[in-house]
Parts: structure tokens; C-alpha cells; sequence
């Protein structure tokens, strides 16, 4: 019985004054089969469902755990609607529910929202769920059962949205619904392959939505950019006019209008440097970062990293030989404060994430050098002084997001990343510490660790020619789960010898120094 499995390995570690709860809790969230047939309920949440409420009742810490296991709760209602009797636990459900709302009492008073999610799962577990079909869930539904209607009115609702200064509200509205719409438009199906034409356009049209004085809109819009970009193939495909003969006519007009990708990316860039420079700017003289800055790095640059990720993993080679020329000159003409590191550190984390080879060809020898003229052209202090150096914390971020790559990679670079480590693993600075500490994570993860190397769902040479084979028939398509064939990453005798090195030259003498100033201080 997998359920009674789970909950025997779990349940442990089940202690919700601890810090592992919160993990549980997702675990559980994850794993927890809630989907079950009737003859099977009493293996799946029958086992746990009593023992899962008791502790929500009776626990009133506020943590994360709260958010979770409402998640389940509301997951386990909504996949066994009538088979589960919430009468007993209703009064219950209802003053807690209640309770966690913090509703004031007797005063006027604003209460943070701690969970953003806490209201949604709520009502989804009450209702569990009352069918109400929102626009964008009617428009997403309709346009896969007919695109030739559905498709042109939204794309032209949204290119007058566009221009809409009097309603920009429109706009927001109009791109959350192309979003659920995405791979409707980018794909061909035999009723419907004009949706294409407008992909190219559509790209370029949105990039305006990137606006740092709008949250939301810049959100929606990096949103929508992500799910078109995973399902498309970033390759100039004009040449294939003049070298197939089986191109229909809207194959021909897409084909043509690909060459304007290598446009949409430096647009796109322009666009987020921008925004990274303002926002460093902003604060150049700050010392510290203001909690209700924390968009740019929890929604914006997870987004942007994903966006650049999709971009490069499935681009031509000349597009990406560009596009990693253009974020290095960036990068190398930058010195970025702590506030939008992550946003840029991320362009980096999705060039090695996307080519590793190509990336750290260019790029680690570049940073290793900086790192290292660093050192030489400063005084004997730069070790020892506790005062951020910018410059030198900037070039230990790019570096610890270099070692993301796969660790075959990471071994034609060993000396370099060695003589790194031999001038920075002793650094006092909080800051520059931090970034060293993360590289360390991160080459002893690349090394050691089985992971997935290829998120492509099509495996294609995207250099080869259009002869006998053209990209924009593969887009959007859907993907035989058993023809799949993720390639992992299993880490070989070199890379672990590699690790093993690392940890004898740095980590057990660091680990020596700390015992001795922890006896010092007996």
C-alpha cells in the first residue's frame, strides 16, 4: 500500500514545533494519493484524513505547514466529492477558517497576508468545488474545440487593447486569457494552423508590458512570454521558403515571420536590463533592501530566468551565440547591487542551465579573471575586511552560478575552479561569504548529484537544415509520454574524485578552524 508507505516514512519526522514540519507537509502534498476509486478508500485517505484534522484543530502556530496541509485537505474534497462526510468537523472547520482571517476586533487594523494561497484552497475545500467557470477557464476550453473562432476575436481584442490608454485594465485582462490560450495559437492542427501567424507578432507586442511601475502587468505579460517560448523553437526558418516545396501558404508566412526572433530577443533584453538598472540605481546607496521590494526577486526573476531558459535551450546556435554575447557584455560592464543580483545572476543561471559548454567557454574564464585581478590590484585586507566590496561579491555570484553546470563539464574547468576557491574560501565578508558558500553548494550538487541534463521535450538539432525537417510543424505539439527519453546526468569516477578533493583541501580544514575557536572560547 503506497499511502501506508508514505506515512510510515513521514510520520517520523512529523513534529510541528520543528523545522522539518513545513517539509513534511509538502512532501505529503506531493505524494499523498488523493485520487483513489471508491474500493480503494480505505488505503488512501481513510488512513490519514482523521489524524491530518486533529493536528490542523489543535496546532496554532503560524507556519507554513497551515498552508499546506489545507492544500491537501482541499485536494483530498475536491477528488472525493459525496465519499467523504465533513458534517462532524464543520463547526470546526468554519471557526478556525475564521480565526485564521484575523479579522479585527473592536479597531481598525490591516493584517499582512502571510499565505497568499489560504484563501483560494479554502474555498476550494468548502465548495469542494461549486462548479463556477471563470472567462479565461471558458475561453480555454472553447478555443481547443474551435480555434478558428475563439483565437482571432482574442487576438484582435488584445492589439486594441494595446492602445487602449483609457482602460489599461484590459490589457492585463486580455494577456492573462492568451496565456490560458498559448498552445492553442502556436500549434497546427488539421482544422487549424493560422493560430501561428500571429506568434511573432504577438511576442513583440506584449514586450510594452514589461513595465517596472506595474507589477501586475510586467507579471502577466512574463507569464504569457514563458508559456508560448516552452512550447516553440526560437530557429529563423526563412531559409525554408527557398528550400522546400511543401510549405502551405501560412507555413510560408510563419516561416518568414521568424526571422524577427533574433529582434524579440535583444527587445526582450533591452527591456530586463533596463529594468535591472533602474532598480539598481535605485538603491546604490542603500545598505539594505526594503521588504516591499521583494517582487522583483519572488515574482519577477524566477519568470525572467525561465523565459531566457526556454529561449536558449531551444534556439539556433547563431541566436544563442548572440544572446550569450549580448547578457556577457552586460555583465562585464556591471557592478549590480545586492537588490537585483538574483534577476541578473539568473540570466547566467539560464545560460548554463540551457548550453553549459558554450557558457562556461566564454564565460568562466572571464569571471575567474576578474576574480583574480581582484586580488592582485588590491591590498593584503580584501580577505579580512568585513566592508561588501560590490564588485568582488558580484563576481563570486556569477561564479557560483557557472557551477550549476553538469559536473562533466565542471571538470575541464577543475584547476581554475580550485585556484578560486584557494583565494576566496577564507573571505570574512557576510556577503561575499554567502556567494562563496553557494558555489561550494553548487559544485559539490553538479558533481555529485543524478539529475535531469535535457528539459527539451523534442530532442532536435537545431542546426540542421530544412530539408527534411522544419520546426514550426513541431510546435505546441503534444508529446507521447512513452517516446520520452530524458537524459540524466549520473555522476562519473572523475567527478567524484573531484568532490572528494574538494572536501580534503577545503571543507575539513574549514572545519578544523571552527573547532579551534570553539575550544578557545571554552
Amino acid at each position: 500500500m503506497a499511502t501506508q508507505e508514505i506515512l510510515d516514512e513521514l510520520r517520523p519526522q512529523m513534529c510541528p514545533m520543528g523545522g522539518s514540519f513545513a517539509g513534511v507537509m509538502r512532501m505529503f502534498s506531493y505524494f499523498l494519493p488523493v485520487n483513489l476509486p471508491p474500493n480503494l478508500h480505505h488505503q488512501g485517505f481513510q488512513l490519514w484524513l482523521s489524524e491530518f484534522f486533529n493536528i490542523w484543530q489543535n496546532i496554532y502556530n503560524q507556519d507554513v505547514w497551515r498552508t499546506r496541509l489545507i492544500d491537501i485537505f482541499s485536494s483530498v474534497a475536491w477528488h472525493n466529492i459525496g465519499y467523504i462526510d465533513w458534517e462532524p468537523w464543520m463547526s470546526q472547520i468554519f471557526t478556525r477558517i475564521l480565526r485564521g482571517f484575523s479579522l479585527p476586533m473592536g479597531k481598525l487594523q490591516e493584517t499582512p497576508q502571510r499565505y497568499p494561497h489560504f484563501v483560494p484552497e479554502v474555498a476550494k475545500w468548502i465548495v469542494a468545488m461549486n462548479y463556477m467557470e471563470t472567462a479565461v477557464e471558458a475561453c480555454h476550453y472553447l478555443s481547443i474545440l474551435r480555434p478558428e473562432l475563439i483565437i482571432p476575436c482574442i487576438i484582435e481584442k488584445h492589439f486594441l487593447a494595446i492602445d487602449n490608454i483609457t482602460e489599461p485594465h484590459r490589457f492585463t485582462s486580455i494577456i492573462t486569457c492568451l496565456t490560458h490560450i498559448a498552445r492553442q495559437i502556436v500549434q497546427q492542427t488539421p482544422s487549424y494552423s493560422q493560430g501561428q501567424i500571429y506568434v511573432l507578432p504577438l511576442l513583440i507586442s506584449v514586450l510594452p508590458g514589461i513595465d517596472l511601475n506595474d507589477f501586475k502587468k510586467t507579471s502577466v505579460t512574463l507569464e504569457l512570454l514563458d508559456i508560448i517560448l516552452m512550447q516553440i523553437t526560437c530557429i529563423d526558418c526563412s531559409s525554408a521558403v527557398n528550400i522546400r516545396t511543401d510549405l502551405t501558404e501560412i507555413e510560408r508566412e510563419v516561416c518568414l515571420s521568424t526571422s524577427k526572433f533574433e529582434d524579440f530577443i535583444n527587445e526582450f533584453l533591452n527591456r530586463i536590463f533596463h529594468i535591472i538598472e533602474i532598480s539598481s540605481a535605485e538603491i546604490s546607496n542603500a545598505v539594505t533592501t526594503d521588504a516591499s521590494d521583494n517582487k522583483l526577486d519572488i515574482d519577477i526573476q524566477p519568470k525572467v530566468t525561465s523565459i531566457l531558459f526556454n529561449i536558449v535551450q531551444q534556439c539556433s546556435n547563431p541566436i544563442f551565440q548572440k544572446t550569450r554575447e549580448k547578457i556577457m557584455n552586460f555583465l562585464s560592464s556591471q557592478c549590480l547591487s545586492p537588490k537585483v543580483r538574483d534577476i541578473a545572476s539568473g540570466l547566467v543561471r539560464a545560460l548554463v542551465k540551457g548550453n553549459p559548454v558554450e557558457t562556461l567557454k566564454y564565460l568562466l574564464p572571464t569571471i575567474y579573471k576578474s576574480i583574480e585581478n581582484k586580488f592582485n590590484n588590491s591590498d593584503s585586507t580584501l580577505l579580512t575586511d568585513y566592508k561588501d566590496d560590490i564588485e568582488l561579491t558580484w563576481y563570486l555570484v556569477v561564479f557560483a552560478e557557472l557551477l550549476r553546470a553538469r559536473g562533466d563539464v565542471l571538470l575541464n574547468y577543475k584547476q581554475l575552479i580550485m585556484s578560486v576557491f584557494h583565494q576566496c574560501i577564507q573571505i570574512v565578508n557576510k556577503n561575499s561569504y554567502n556567494a562563496v558558500a553557494k558555489a561550494v553548494v553548487n559544485l559539490l550538487e553538479s558533481l555529485s548529484c543524478s539529475y535531469p541534463v535535457d528539459y527539451r521535450l523534442f530532442v532536435i538539432n537545431s542546426d540542421e537544415t530544412f530539408d527534411n525537417f522544419l520546426p514550426i510543424r513541431l510546435w505546441g505539439q503534444y508529446v507521447d509520454i512513452d517516446k520520452v527519453q530524458p537524459q540524466f546526468h549520473i555522476p562519473s569516477i572523475d567527478e567524484i574524485d573531484f568532490v572528494y578533493e574538494f572536501v580534503d583541501t577545503f571543507l575539513y580544514p574549514e572545519l578544523a578552524r571552527l573547532n579551534e575557536k570553539r575550544f578557545k572560547n571554552v
